[in-house]
């Protein structure tokens, strides 16, 4: 309890007006100090300790916290103040010879509105100013080069920060949950910014990448809801997962030619997306990728990709059509699933598997069920997954020829077999494949949905019987 005894003598020092010297040493759980410490009635110092061997603090009645001494800050956790004495920390000065600013070092200190860093700071540790939520403004001096993990997490009033043109790297979570902050410059100096670096920043309008930069972490702006535009530099090669979820008011991201990847979900609820190109250099489009993207109507899938994965399309229920190339050999579970408004899908030959509900379907809450989507067709060619999953599905098949133009081969009402007559063979073949006795695929699944209603059930035999009776004729 030496500090407060020390407080005391100040406070009468201040009545006086007198400013003397303490010595004083102190020894006990919290700091462990020897030095003379100068109070004066307008600074007296109420608390002090250090950080690390060469670099000590002092608090003073004004709640200034003053960091001196020569190298890096150490022992973040481990400096003497007490969690309710971090409350009466409103001001940060760090004096000239100070290095690093270490792990920790001003955690939580949630009253602090100002911080002085002087030039000579060279990084800023884990956790620095984590949450530290009443800091509006800081400015960074040009020597900073890094600026690690969680430094500004949960600054949640902070509204401008600059990022010097030194720093190289920005740490994982770097400025998470920083929901006043409206803009950001990353200088081209940083080449690697850590997952989660400005996820949740809920005002974040305007980002500004590094030209250096080589890749965005996994969920690096997730939750950003008011961010409407960025462009990616061309030095990116990879967007982690999750990079940009429930962005909701991203309207357009130009993706250049030198991403070689986007990670699963990484624009999964971006409701606002109208467009998307995906560069030449990708190989897959990953899972979920661009799910629940409600307000996308236009894609471009280059002749690079292979793979189309799970749900990479999902509920995106403004997509009219799109263009399956010729590289596409796999299609996933429900790639497009819940594409409401696609009701024709043109598939190449060298798609060559294609999953279950990958296509042609949507979600029915009342049954809980995947159910078709009305009149849905798909064109494609003999022999092939369309065909095949087209038939197995029960949907409309589109048969091209060489040209890749519709065949214009006439199929006969009701010839389901194939022979040119339509007769009880026809009726034996159609209840044979209605039974699941034997299938019927091509131009006699055609032919035997005489009524074209997608379906072939009893009903078209019934029209079968009545025309081979001669009282009604199939048109």
């Amino acid at each position: 309890m030496k500090n407060k005894i020390i407080a005391s003598v100040m406070a009468v020092t201040m009545v006086f007006g007198t400013a003397f010297s303490i010595s004083a040493y102190a020894e006990d759980a919290e700091t462990t100090f020897d030095e003379t410490v100068t109070a004066s009635y307008d600074a007296a110092v109420v608390m002090s300790g250090k950080y690390g061997e060469n670099v000590k603090w002092t608090l003073d009645a004004n709640g200034t916290l003053t960091v001196s001494g020569k190298g890096k800050m150490e022992n973040g956790l481990g400096n003497g103040i007490p969690m309710n004495e971090k409350e009466d920390v409103k001001k940060v000065v760090i004096q000239n010879g100070v290095t690093y600013i270490c792990d920790y070092a001003f955690n939580h200190f949630t009253n602090i509105t100002s911080v002085i860093i002087p030039g000579g700071v060279t990084g800023i540790g884990k956790e620095a100013f984590n949450h530290c939520k009443s800091l509006k403004s800081i400015n960074i001096p040009d020597s900073v080069t890094d600026i690690g993990q969680d430094a500004f997490r949960d600054c949640s009033n902070l509204t401008s920060i600059t990022i010097p043109d030194g720093v190289t790297s920005i740490g994982y979570s770097a400025f998470r949950r920083c929901t006043s902050l409206k803009s950001i410059n990353i200088p081209n100096s940083v080449k690697s910014m850590g997952d989660w670096a400005f996820s949740e920043c809920s005002n974040l309008t305007s980002v500004t990448l590094s030209n250096s930069l080589t890749g965005i972490g996994e969920w690096a702006f997730s939750q950003c809801t008011s961010l409407k535009s960025i462009t990616i530099p061309d030095s990116v090669t990879g967007i982690g997962e999750r990079a940009f979820y429930k962005c909701t008011s991203l309207k357009s991201i130009k993706i250049p030619d030198s991403v070689k990847s986007i990670g699963g979900f990484a624009f999964d609820e971006c409701t606002s997306l109208t467009s998307i190109k995906i560069p030449d250099s990708m190989t897959v489009i990953d899972e979920y990728t661009f799910f629940k993207c409600s307000s996308l109507t236009n894609v471009t899938i280059p002749n690079s990709i292979t793979k189309i994965d799970m749900d990479a399309f999902g509920d995106c229920e403004k997509i009219k059509s799109i263009t399956i190339p010729n590289s596409v050999t796999f299609i996933g579970a429900s790639a497009f699933g819940r594409c409401t408004s696609l009701t024709n899908i043109t598939i190449p030959e060298s798609v060559t598997e294609i999953s279950s509900y990958a296509l042609g379907y949507t979600f029915d809450p009342n049954t809980v069920r995947n159910v078709k989507i009305e009149n849905f067709t798909i064109s494609g060619y003999k022999n092939t997954a369309a065909e095949k999953y087209a038939n197995e599905n029960g949907f409309k098949f589109i048969e091209l020829n060489k040209s890749g133009k519709p065949d214009t081969k006439t199929v006969s009402k009701g010839d389901a077999n194939g022979d040119s007559k339509v007769n009880v063979a026809d009726i034996a073949a159609i209840a044979s494949y209605i039974k699941g006795i034997k299938a019927l695929t091509g131009d006699g699944l055609k032919a035997a949905d005489v009524n074209g209603d997608g379906n072939v059930n009893v009903a078209d035999i019934a029209m079968i019987a009545s025309h081979i009776k001669g009282i009604k004729a199939l048109s």
